[in-house]
């Protein structure tokens, strides 16, 4: 599509228009003075990487319209796992042995009355973290936010045991959603669009479906707007070009080609269940809808503007 032209299909329209939250650049400021708070990249070497992410201004992407108390927790809830995954799950000597403790003292954290987690600077910041959301998030919303958490920390001891075996294509696709931070990023979707779902809405197969194809979708774009930039990094991870490689027998360039396929079929079948719900007489469907078509939107607008972290069209 060509600039200048606008879409004619409302959904169209709903999954091109892409807004930064007016206050992208205070939670961006506000998270980078967290981080150095809570000294959680400290004199580590990928410390850089993780500041360059700018997770403040990308979180502004996904949710436009969010007051500064819930944008921010979103914001330094995405900056807390991206910190922790750059600096204990990548690192090349990250293993099983070594984060399954550190995954238990957060679930610690996060099912315990404690505000603060004296030690540890992941924990002390998460206990902050949790200590917000009990003060910014219905029980509900915080809920949803503690559940996704749990698949992550899942996602992140997986990620360990991957290095050094190989994986099917089926058992990366079953997980990579939780790598990513997907469905963190999902379960702030309803609060920071001002959306209040019924708690069984949830659980409905429309949104279920919705959010599963998004959360895919977002590993799968992710693999490849940064698997060149890696690449040039030295950085070594498993990734859907990769485990394509392995499975097919192929070249990396037609494994790319191969994910590409994969990543346009996924995106398509988001777009068809935003059609659907958009259409639904269901009262909290369409906004629904409409929220994760702006945070899909926002997304898109990350991987092509903050290229520090996630390299340019060209992988540069």
């Amino acid at each position: 599509m060509e600039a200048g032209n606008p879409p004619s299909h409302p959904v169209d329209r709903l999954l091109s228009t892409s807004r930064a939250n007016p206050l992208a650049d205070i939670v961006e400021s506000r998270s980078q003075a967290w981080l150095d708070r809570h000294r959680l990249v400290d004199g580590h070497p990928s410390g850089r990487r993780v500041r360059d992410s700018q997770m403040g201004k990308a979180v502004s992407r996904l949710y436009p319209d969010a007051g500064i108390d819930l944008l921010q927790l979103a914001s330094d809830f995405i900056t807390w796992l991206t910190a922790f995954d750059d600096l204990h799950v990548e690192a090349p000597e990250a293993g099983t042995a070594a984060l399954a403790p550190r995954i238990a003292a957060f679930l610690r954290v996060l099912h315990s009355e404690t505000t603060s987690a004296p030690g540890c600077p992941f924990e002390s910041a998460l206990a902050e973290l949790s200590a917000r959301m009990g003060d910014v998030l219905d029980a509900v919303a915080a809920a949803r936010v503690v559940a996704a958490l749990h698949d992550t920390f899942l996602g992140m001891l997986w990620e360990t045991t991957v290095r050094h075996r190989r994986i099917s294509l089926t058992e990366y696709e079953t997980m990579r959603p939780y790598t990513i931070f997907g469905h963190v990023a999902i379960s702030f979707i309803a609060p920071c669009a001002g959306l209040d779902l019924p708690p069984a809405a949830y659980e409905s197969a429309p949104i279920r479906q919705l959010n599963s194809g998004f959360a895919l979708w977002f590993g799968f774009a992710n693999d490849l707007r940064t698997f060149r930039h890696e690449q040039q990094l030295g950085i070594s991870t498993v990734s859907l070009p990769t485990v394509i490689a392995q499975e097919r027998g192929c070249s990396l360039d037609d494994a790319l080609a191969e994910a590409s396929r994969r990543c346009a079929r996924e995106l398509d079948a988001v777009r068809r269940l935003v059609t659907e719900l958009s259409a639904s007489s269901a009262a909290h469907l369409p906004p629904y809808a409409a929220a994760l078509a702006t945070a899909y939107s926002g997304t898109e607008q990350v991987y092509r503007t903050f290229t520090q972290r996630y390299g340019s069209e060209d992988g540069s």
